[in-house]
């Protein structure tokens, strides 16, 4: 099946549940703009031989001469490889999220932690989901609507992406326990529309992983800084080491102009102000 027209994949990001959804737990996710684009056209796609796309990669996907446009040009962070492997995967002829997860699993079932599969689950569904692997997932879009959430890219910021793979392979041996606790205790705020526990929940799992080696250095700084501003509920950075992306949970608007302009001065980029989830994929 060679795909026609554009094939439009959202990015992603973790609200929480990085490494936990690793060790067997679950996360949360959101799908936001801006998309990735899969279209015909040049310079023509050729994934990472090394990459869960390559891995795939087809004399038959070669042949289908399509290009793919990345908003975040390549910065990272937001799930261009999720969507390099949706993309490689269904001009394969994959056409459904199972077989999607299954294969993916497949590919890294050699690692002692393997990737979880969730950017993977989040883009193809669309809006916020909870994930644990190999397939389960939960829609939890309408509780999600109306979250005042700032989201913030951090991988412009020279040498500050670090590589989930890396990050994985000296992934250290921990109680996830805790992590999963917060996650679930994540849900119930989010239900409840409870968004002072939320960001309570965001600061402590941030603190948790900051304690276990798992925040890196930039990402405590983004963190502390941003809670010292009125308002602020909650400060999480989000991908391997919370070194991607910062989310900044707020109460009060009236102030949101200076915080935006505090980020930039650090180097940050702001990708969503208002959190509208972004549709997922479906083959065309």
């Amino acid at each position: 099946m060679s795909l026609r027209g554009t094939l439009q994949i959202p990015s992603k990001v973790f609200l929480i549940g990085e490494y936990a959804v690793v060790r067997g737990g679950d996360c949360v996710m959101f799908a936001i703009e801006p998309f990735f684009e899969w279209k015909k056209g040049e310079p023509r796609f050729v994934p990472a031989r090394e990459s869960a796309a390559g891995k795939i990669w087809s004399d038959r996907a070669s042949q289908s001469q399509k290009s793919f446009t990345d908003p975040f040009q390549g910065q990272g962070g937001f799930g261009a490889s999720g969507a390099h492997y949706i993309a490689a995967a269904m001009e394969n002829g994959f056409t459904s999220i199972e077989q999607l997860l299954e294969l993916y699993h497949r590919l890294h079932e050699e690692l002692r932690d393997p990737p979880s599969g969730s950017d993977i689950a989040v883009q193809w569904e669309g809006g916020a989901i909870r994930y644990a692997k190999p397939h389960w997932i939960e829609d939890l879009t309408d509780i999600v609507d109306g979250l005042p959430l700032l989201v913030f890219s951090a991988t412009s910021i020279p040498g500050r992406k670090l590589a989930t793979h890396v990050a994985l392979e000296n992934l250290p041996a921990f109680d996830s326990e805790p992590l999963e606790t917060l996650v679930y205790n994540s849900v119930r705020a989010l239900r409840s529309r409870d968004y002072v526990e939320l960001g309570r929940i965001l600061n402590e799992y941030a603190e948790t992983l900051s304690r276990l080696g798992l925040e890196t250095l930039p990402a405590r700084a983004d963190r502390e800084f941003f809670l010292g501003f009125p308002g602020v509920l909650g400060v999480k950075g989000t991908g391997a080491g919370l070194n991607d992306a910062v989310l900044v949970l707020y109460s009060d608007a009236a102030n949101l102009d200076i915080l935006i302009g505090a980020a930039r001065e650090r180097g940050l980029k702001l990708v969503a102000r208002e959190l509208n989830l972004a549709k997922g994929v479906r083959p065309e």
